[in-house]
């Protein structure tokens, strides 16, 4: 069990630390030794080890793994882009037993890398946009990632489409747009990504920034509105987001026109995407 803390009268030193739940025991993985915090966290399981973002002090924000026993177990995968910048972005998601993710590198700026937790099975798919290595530059440029069965979804902004959803099969060739949602540098801002039946649902604007529920099944054909549940713009999803459960999705939103919370339900069409419940006010539901 990995746990993250900060050490008291120790300063800014957030690590992780590892339980044992046969010896009751914790042990600290010491990755940033000394007055600073790697924040390591167990984002992603693979080939029982976990696997997360972290910074030593030396290299920057890269990826790390660790067997959860302790420090000697625990070692940086790869150092993605030399120096102490660190290279980490995005999410890191799991498709057929291989990590993805999203990382920056002097050289070339962004990028979809994939790893299979060692150094020279961490490569560059595609290089995606360029940038800044400043994180706070950054953050409005990419978004979430999923995974279905055999397809990475993800979300970044560049300067020819602005923000939309991107695919791929994790292969060069494989990873471009999905669609171009709305036309030109604008973007649609997709949104709440979220996983059922081996498609994508998500939320995504027009250029009028009317927000409306959509499906993908990775191509541009199969990406389709579903419905706009309003046409105007008083609303936000909010609360849970939106969830797949039982073949269907559950979307908790605020509905400013009437100041108040509700769920609606979709099993990923529009006759069958409606209101479930109303909430009293904004507090209620």
């Amino acid at each position: 069990m990995f746990l993250q803390d900060e050490d008291a009268g120790n300063g800014p030193n957030w690590e992780s630390w590892i339980y044992n739940l046969s010896s009751n025991n914790m042990t600290k993985l010491d990755i940033w030794n000394g007055l600073g915090g790697s924040y390591f966290k167990c984002t992603v399981y693979l080939a029982n080890q976990c696997y997360g973002f972290a910074d030593d002090g030396v290299h920057g924000r890269e990826l790390w793994k660790s067997n959860g026993l302790s420090m000697a177990g625990t070692s940086m995968v790869k150092d993605i882009n030399p120096g102490n910048q660190g290279s980490s972005f995005s999410d890191i998601i799991v498709m057929n037993n291989n990590m993805y993710f999203i990382a920056w590198r002097d050289s070339d700026g962004f990028g979809l890398y994939k790893s299979d937790g060692t150094d020279s099975g961490t490569v560059l798919i595609k290089d995606l946009f360029s940038g800044t290595p400043n994180h706070m530059d950054n953050m409005d440029k990419i978004g979430s990632m999923v995974a279905t069965s055999d397809k990475i979804f993800f979300v970044i902004k560049d300067a020819t489409y602005g923000k939309e959803l991107w695919v791929s099969d994790g292969t060069t060739a494989g990873t471009m747009i999905v669609k171009d949602i709305v036309p030109g540098s604008q973007g649609s801002y997709p949104s709440e990504l979220t996983v059922l039946n081996n498609k994508v649902y998500f939320f995504a604007s027009n250029d009028s920034y009317e927000t409306s529920l959509w499906v993908s099944d990775g191509t541009a054909s199969g990406t389709q509105k579903i419905s706009d549940i309003y046409s105007h713009h008083s609303f936000e999803i909010s609360g849970s987001g939106m969830v797949a459960d039982n073949n269907l999705l559950f979307i908790e939103l605020i509905n400013y026109e009437n100041a108040k919370r509700e769920m609606w339900r979709s099993d990923g069409t529009a006759s069958g995407t409606f209101l479930l419940k109303e909430g009293e006010s904004m507090g209620e539901m």
